[in-house]
């Protein structure tokens, strides 16, 4: 069987996203005769922060059905170290600045640089490996997939963009180390994917982009939703009050002012009893304040938690009726996974506003939810919810459309990796 190397920094058990769809590939390439080897650093059960002191920080090799994870001892650093001091907090920073400037020219550079000696000398030991991918963030992973091409030329090399890097959109930061480390970068992103033989991204939007600054062939592999989910959300609350909840991290450029002004419109004027519920906003401490200000006339109708573990967070979202989502200004082609996590609950997607692409499309098409881009749309929406709570039942489909399932995406990446090897 031929053998995918495949170096993910993120992976489960850590709690965070990156490692979700990874997950999938490793645990179900080998029904398309592929076997997945995964290389990763040790993480705490449920961990959500990238400085926690590792419990077990020794090599770990596991050996699945049709997998292999390799869980290499993470490097804590001095950054990591003073991470939790608030009173260090000014040399951290000059730390991380110094692994983001240095990173561009050493591989030494980088808290995870054992990754490429250790897949070196798996791939050195072992003829049987055919396919590099390098899954970013961080992107700087790319830096490792480009320097074992170079060393193993025959081998298929795959960066795979969870987001755009340099070409992103979502940047508000203008100081005059960003810009140091943003030419950096976008100088590392060409030369790292210049032996590549082509790149995952996660819309066609988006490679486009890409394509434009690296100029490679790409192929769309979505995040995609997880199967087994749907069967924990069968809950629906009959009375005529209304729980929507947000899950995830915040970002500046989503507009929450048009939610929660109109909710506190519907509260106060209308004496509707509607909560509003957000999880793992704490993420961004500014996004934090913006919501406790936003919401602060109507404080006792929002809820606001840190990240939990997903359990937790299922048994949250099981008692929403409506699941919220904003676009990202001035951006498209953004699919966050939160779109699929959602969308495999089964539970109504409110989509407000919209972002003009590829997450009003997907809503229209799979018809799990709704868009409302005003004030007027999300008034309108409510009365009708008012008037008769099945409206958000009976206003969607019930099934899951299945090419946006991870299994099939996986199988798309496995066809297109078996007719290039």
């Amino acid at each position: 069987m031929k053998k995918v190397l495949i170096i993910s920094y993120f992976y489960p058990p850590s709690n965070f996203v990156g490692g979700e769809r990874i997950e999938t590939w490793a645990k179900e390439l080998h029904k398309y005769n592929l076997y997945p080897v995964v290389i990763t650093r040790k993480w705490n059960d449920g961990q959500t922060d990238l400085t926690d002191r590792i419990e077990n920080n020794k090599l770990e090799i596991e050996k699945h059905e049709g997998y292999e994870v390799h869980r290499l001892p993470h490097k804590e650093t001095l950054r990591d170290k003073l991470a939790q001091k608030k009173k260090f907090r000014f040399i951290q920073k000059a730390l991380t600045l110094k692994e983001l400037v240095f990173s561009n020219f050493s591989i030494n550079a980088l808290s995870f640089s054992n990754f490429y000696s250790y897949s070196r000398k798996l791939i050195q030991d072992d003829d049987s490996f055919k396919v590099i991918i390098a899954s970013g963030r961080p992107f700087q992973s790319f830096f490792i997939g480009y320097k074992l091409k170079k060393v193993f030329p025959k081998l298929l090399w795959i960066p795979d963009y969870r987001d755009e890097w340099t070409t992103h959109k979502n940047v508000s930061d203008y100081s005059v180390g960003f810009k140091i480390i943003n030419t950096l970068e976008r100088k590392s992103e060409k030369t790292w994917t210049s032996n590549a033989d082509f790149f995952i991204g996660t819309s066609n939007y988006w490679n486009e982009s890409i394509n434009k600054l690296i100029n490679k062939p790409s192929i769309q592999v979505m995040n995609g939703y997880k199967e087994d989910r749907r069967e924990k959300f069968n809950q629906f609350n009959e009375d005529q009050s209304l729980t929507i909840c947000y899950a995830g991290t915040l970002y500046p450029n989503q507009n929450i002012e048009l939610l929660i002004q109109t909710i506190e419109k519907q509260i106060l004027q209308h004496k509707r009893d509607i909560k509003l519920i957000f999880v793992g906003i704490n993420m961004i401490p500014s996004e934090l304040s913006r919501v406790q200000n936003l919401s602060s006339k109507i404080i006792e109708s929002v809820t606001i938690l840190p990240r939990v573990p997903r359990e937790n967070l299922d048994n949250i979202i099981a008692t929403a009726d409506i699941l919220f989502l904003t676009g990202f200004t001035g951006i498209n082609g953004w699919m966050p996974v939160k779109l699929f996590d959602y969308y495999a609950t089964g539970k109504p997607i409110l989509l407000s506003p919209g972002d003009g692409g590829v997450m009003e499309a997907f809503v229209n098409e799979t018809n799990c939810g709704f868009t409302a881009n005003s004030e007027k749309e999300l008034v309108e929406l409510i009365d009708n919810i008012h008037k008769d709570k099945n409206f958000i039942k009976n206003d969607r489909s019930n099934s899951l459309n299945k090419k946006f399932s991870r299994s099939y995406q996986t199988e798309i990446l496995a066809r297109e990796i078996k007719n290039r090897i």
